[in-house]
């Protein structure tokens, strides 16, 4: 993504690493579960050929509600609400719209799931895929691995 301030100073950032994230699902029911999701990021930025690292740091708490169950997936939606820590050395930067735009520290996300599918690949493995509306749109794909133990568990269908 690329900035510019009044100063004309352009600014870029560099996500070359992927958001690595731990998510522990709790289901309260066939149909409702609660997670957490703990993750990070590095990524750089740039500005006039200066080069800047950032270390962004998550935790969320994600309400899940089961909407279609099928013998091999489930379609759902769940809310996001988190916080987002970015260590992000903006007192650097001798722009004052750029310290204002890439505000550092701590930032609150609340968010919305409309659909997100889960699709089971054995009685432990599941493919996960969602899409999120919130501060920042994201496409989440990722694999899922169940510690129940109960392997006959099967959600309630509709």
């Amino acid at each position: 993504k690329n900035y510019s301030d009044t100063s004309r100073n352009v600014i870029t950032v560099y996500q070359p690493s992927p958001v690595l994230t731990f998510t522990h699902n709790i289901a309260l029911s066939n149909v409702f579960s609660i997670s957490y999701s703990l993750g990070f990021q590095k990524s750089k930025l740039d500005l006039n050929r200066n080069e800047f690292s950032n270390l962004k740091v998550f935790a969320f708490i994600n309400p899940r509600l089961i909407t279609l169950t099928r013998k091999r997936f489930s379609f759902y939606s769940q809310l996001k609400i988190g916080v987002v820590y970015e260590d992000l050395k903006v007192d650097l930067l001798k722009s004052n719209a750029m310290t204002y735009f890439l505000p550092p520290h701590f930032k609150v996300y609340t968010g919305f799931t409309p659909i997100g599918l889960l699709f089971k690949l054995t009685d432990r493995l599941n493919l996960n895929s969602e899409l999120s509306i919130w501060s920042f749109e994201s496409i989440n794909i990722g694999l899922n691995y169940s510690f129940n133990k109960n392997k006959d568990f099967t959600p309630t269908e509709f």
